[in-house]
């Protein structure tokens, strides 16, 4: 199961971004990946536990990051307003790049965890 907001074509910066994260999972692509850290026993409820409640996390990160991205946005359209300038309808590029990623990251993050609470299931 997906969790891709966007349909491929539709945000080819997020295309780009969702798939290189998702290449990078050590969940998703367990053999894609060259593991340098300790290997969960994924067949295991205890290697499972831990691994999952860490996928939790770095979802909540993402989901925060992703949050902030709007905040920032949302507040440089108010200061544009209040200086009376042009209000922004797009982010400039440094930020959109930001915000692109944050969706990604939120979105892997966020099937990680699904699979890993169908395997616990």
């Amino acid at each position: 199961m997906s969790r891709r907001r966007f349909r491929i074509g539709i945000h080819k910066t997020y295309d780009m971004r969702f798939d290189c994260r998702k290449a990078g999972s050590q969940i998703l692509n367990p053999l894609g990946v060259d593991i340098a850290w300790t290997v969960f026993d994924m067949n295991d409820e205890h290697g499972l536990k831990p691994l999952l409640a860490d996928c939790k996390a770095k979802l909540a990160r993402a989901e925060l990051a992703v949050k902030k991205a709007d905040e920032k946005f949302e507040e440089l359209k108010t200061t544009r307003a209040n200086e009376g300038r042009s209000i922004p309808e797009e982010r400039d590029r440094a930020s959109e790049a930001d915000y692109w990623d944050a969706l990604a990251a939120a979105d892997v993050a966020g099937e990680e965890v699904d699979k890993l609470e169908n395997m616990l299931a």
